[in-house]
């Protein structure tokens, strides 16, 4: 469960009231996800490219990689100034940057989807969540338990994996 979430389910639950208070102490970084539709032979070079210059950070090519043939998909991770645009300009922007970069045609319809709490803010000061919590054989698994890593997910595949042995072996770490 999304660490945003887990109040919901678990504020009746006295006994877990330190998880509580440790997960309302996260803090969070917004993503933006931007989808252009293009003519349908449009494709980028690779299924997924990183772009340096500009406001895209990730695009991906969904035609590769599911078949919705001519659709882009931009990736913009954390604050800045794309946040402070229209989704209407910040479509525009992402275009000109993928236009700039791939010499791709005008799209014809764009969706932009702003998650303001999409990830937790990856800091050494980060509150530590563990997977064990004071309920016995309730144990919490996402990105946000693995303090070695920021929240990606190679870090909740690495944190769902603890969880499952540990209630293999119903035992805590």
């Amino acid at each position: 469960v999304a660490p945003n979430q887990i109040l919901r389910l678990t504020k009746s639950i006295s006994c877990l009231k330190k998880l509580n208070q440790d997960v309302l102490k996260l803090e969070y970084q917004p993503i933006c996800s931007i989808y252009l539709q293009y003519p349908q032979h449009v494709r980028l070079p690779y299924p997924m490219v990183g772009i340096e210059k500009g406001v895209c950070q990730w695009a991906f090519d969904r035609g590769f990689l599911l078949g919705q043939k001519g659709i882009i998909g931009v990736v913009i991770s954390g604050d800045g100034h794309h946040l402070g645009l229209t989704n209407k300009e910040l479509a525009a922007a992402v275009h000109s940057d993928l236009q700039r970069e791939f010499r791709f045609p005008d799209f014809e319809w764009q969706q932009v989807i702003r998650e303001k709490k999409a990830t937790i803010q990856c800091s050494p000061e980060r509150q530590h969540i563990s997977n064990v919590t004071e309920l016995p054989n309730f144990y919490i698994a996402g990105d946000y338990t693995e303090i070695d890593y920021p929240a990606t997910l190679e870090a909740a595949v690495i944190s769902g994996t603890k969880c499952a042995q540990m209630i293999l072996k119903n035992e805590k770490p």
